[in-house]
């Protein structure tokens, strides 16, 4: 077989594969090959793999292009550069040392599924916490936690509840939020994230584990993965796109409030267009997708392998595959090109989280981001350091007058 049709039989896998359309037993059979290979074999895989899917994503882009207005197209470019950062952040992550350790889990009889899926988490936080080994820092955490908590209770004033529409800004006071929300610098971001993140994951933590049993549930609330969880949020969340992106959108309100009526009943990418603002969005999506690189970089960097070592794997990976399933594989259908099993999963998951009970999250998040819960360092407190200052002269004057008397009673002695 030519390394192409090595490479079309491969790829028809991995489509079919995230599609689900791979049955159990079948699958069971491609996963008996796996096993067998080494290390530096999954590594070549992998690079393969990654290689692939990237071609893929150039493949189902120029599907839906046909499908977008003009308007959509002028995105295509930074579209797949940013899907092929998430690829290669996902592959960083699991990279060929996590896939190898897998697979020799996978290996040991003894374990249940539950224990199995444990040890893989095991092996897949320390990957992880390669991207979050450096968290943003604030310098005076305190003072900035006061700003912080000053802006948000602004905020709150501005906002009105109702039950059938949700948390809605006030019309009248719209420019004084958007205000305050522009107001807020990098460190506030820094430290709003840190505050709000601890809520959020315990919520989502509870609505899983409600899911869950056995020793999962007791690993997924432990403090490694709660701590795991919270950096990913922090560094993926990057302070500096954040700001980025409040900057863009004070922009493209103050471009809508200049003429409402034009931009109203405009689609998204219509009116972004009319505003002139599509360098500004596209600017976004090149600086999060390099974003997503940089962090991928820090753990895992796949470097291209010859053609000839491609071909080689590939016809290796096919030659077993074939020998222990059979020499025929299916080719994908159009709509397995979609991937649209792999969005329904992923929107399944968010959808069952929607439908919780949100008003303890809300609470809770209302509850730290109101409060201040650092306290500030004694010696940078004005007034406690004026008390110091104070204490210190009454107790140097004190000591001096003591001195000078018991040395001028001494004299009179004398």
């Amino acid at each position: 077989m030519s390394g192409n049709l090595n490479k079309q039989y491969i790829k028809n896998y991995v489509i079919r594969f995230a599609n689900g359309k791979v049955d159990k037993v079948e699958a069971a059979k491609i996963w008996k090959v796996l096993l067998n290979y080494s290390q530096e074999e999954w590594k070549k895989l992998l690079t393969i793999g990654k290689q692939l899917i990237e071609e893929q994503i150039e493949e189902v882009m120029l599907l839906l292009e046909l499908q977008w207005e003009e308007e959509e197209k002028a995105y295509k470019d930074e579209s797949i550069n940013f899907a092929k950062a998430g690829v290669n952040f996902a592959f960083a992550v699991f990279n060929e040392k996590v896939v190898y350790k897998v697979v020799q889990l996978e290996k040991q009889k003894n374990l249940t599924p539950e224990q199995k899926l444990v040890k893989i988490l095991t092996v897949i936080f320390p990957e992880v916490q390669k991207i979050t080994s450096q968290s943003p820092k604030v310098a005076n955490y305190h003072k900035v936690e006061v700003s912080t908590v000053a802006k948000y209770k602004k905020l709150k004033e501005l906002v009105s509840w109702k039950q059938s529409e949700g948390l809605k800004v006030k019309k009248d006071q719209r420019k004084e939020f958007s205000k305050i929300v522009q107001s807020l610098t990098e460190e506030e971001i820094i430290v709003l994230k840190k505050k709000i993140k601890a809520p959020i994951i315990n919520f989502a933590k509870k609505q899983l584990t409600d899911h869950l049993s056995g020793v999962f549930k007791e690993f997924l609330g432990s403090e490694q993965i709660t701590k795991t969880l919270l950096d990913v949020f922090d560094v993926i969340a990057d302070e500096k796109l954040i700001k980025k992106f409040i900057d863009y959108a004070a922009k493209a309100k103050g471009k809508y409030d200049e003429n409402p009526q034009i931009y109203k009943f405009l689609p998204p990418f219509k009116a972004i267009k009319e505003m002139g603002l599509v360098e500004e969005v596209k600017e976004l999506i090149r600086c999060f997708t390099n974003h997503l690189n940089k962090l991928a970089d820090k753990v895992s960097q796949y470097q291209d392998i010859p053609s000839t070592e491609s071909e080689r794997m590939l016809e290796k990976l096919s030659n077993d595959i074939k020998n222990e399933v059979g020499q025929n594989t299916p080719a994908p259908i159009p709509t397995d090109q979609n991937f649209d099993g792999v969005l329904s999963s992923i929107g399944e998951i968010f959808q069952a989280i929607g439908d919780s009970d949100k008003s303890e999250l809300f609470a809770n998040v209302d509850g730290v981001l109101s409060n201040e819960q650092s306290k500030g360092e004694w010696y940078k407190d004005p007034l406690k350091l004026g008390l110091l200052a104070a204490s210190i002269l009454v107790i140097g004057c004190l000591t001096g007058w003591l001195f000078f008397r018991k040395k001028n009673n001494r004299a009179n002695y004398d």
